[in-house]
This record gives structure tokens, sequence and C-alpha cells, in this order.
């Protein structure tokens, strides 16, 4: 098991108001990483990026399809979808470079889904700046090894600097 999936699992899994999980690569619209059992098909990964993709409003009037169930979105913004059907819902948050996804079930608090998901984000950032992930020109840090820099890729310390500093 790598160490980003023991961190979905500790992280979000281990609260017991998150039923599953997954990190998704912003750019190359890609499944790094999920929780056992948890199946994001490339349609579903396409649904969020062009959620966050649309006007926020848009968002919120339309709602969101993903795994097969009709949602509506409680929240949108730049950085956050919130959505629920009935006594389930699904929280995705946005960085520079990923998705991370977690969704809830019935008997679950999506207030506490909400805050490991927002937090474990956090928790991310601060482990890629460690890692000094920069594609600054000249680059002044190197690459965590799970990360392949592209000339292309928007550097995550000016993302990182702005969220650090947001209230959230």
């Amino acid at each position: 098991m790598s160490h980003l999936q023991n961190l979905l699992l500790d992280s979000l899994l281990g609260t017991k108001h998150v039923d599953s999980a997954a990190l998704i690569q912003l750019q190359e619209r890609n499944l790094c990483v999920a929780s056992p059992g948890f199946s994001v098909m490339p349609s579903d990964v396409r649904t969020l990026v062009n959620g966050f993709a649309k006007n926020p409003l848009q968002a919120r009037r339309e709602g969101l399809y993903f795994m097969d169930k009709d949602y509506k979105c409680v929240r949108a913004d730049e950085y956050s979808l919130y959505a629920k059907n009935e006594n389930t819902g699904v929280i995705v948050v946005k960085t520079g470079l990923y998705l991370l996804v977690a969704t809830y079930t019935e008997g679950m608090y999506p207030s506490v889904c909400v805050e490991a998901t927002e937090k474990l984000v956090q928790q991310l950032l601060l482990m890629l700046l460690n890692y000094g992930l920069c594609t600054c020109d000249p680059p002044r840090h190197r690459p965590p090894p799970c990360v392949g820099v592209k000339s292309n890729i928007w550097c995550i310390c000016k993302h990182i600097e702005a969220n650090l500093g947001k209230n959230r």
C-alpha cells in the first residue's frame, strides 16, 4: 500500500465519517490512488473536473452527476464542491495539481467528512511544499518522487501561499 493510500485511509476513512476517497491528478485527469473498492471511472473524473471549470453558480444550479447518481450542489466555488443526494454526499476539494474526493453515506456526519477532507488537502499542500515541487524559472526545488515535473505544471508555491493564508 502506498504512502498516499495510507494517508487517505488514516486521515479520511479513519474518521468513520468518510465512506470512500480518491486522489485525482488534475492536469492528467488520472486517478492516483483510491480507497479499496472505490472505482472512479474516467467519466466521473471528467464530471468532477468540469464541475470546477464551470461557473460556480452554474454548478450549483445544475448539480452533479457522479457515480450513477444525481447530486444537488450545496457549495461550489473555485476550490470546493459539496454535493448531496438524500443521505449521501460527495466532497471534492481542488488544489493546483489534484482533486481530493471523499464520499459519505447515511449515518455519517457530512460536516466531519468536509472537515477531514479540507484538512487533508492542507496537509497535502504542506507535504508538497516540504518536497519542494516547483516549476519556477529557474526551478528552486526538486519534485517529490511520485510526481513528474513538466514545464507547464502550474507552480504550486503560489497556490500554497494563497491557501495557507486563507481562512476556510
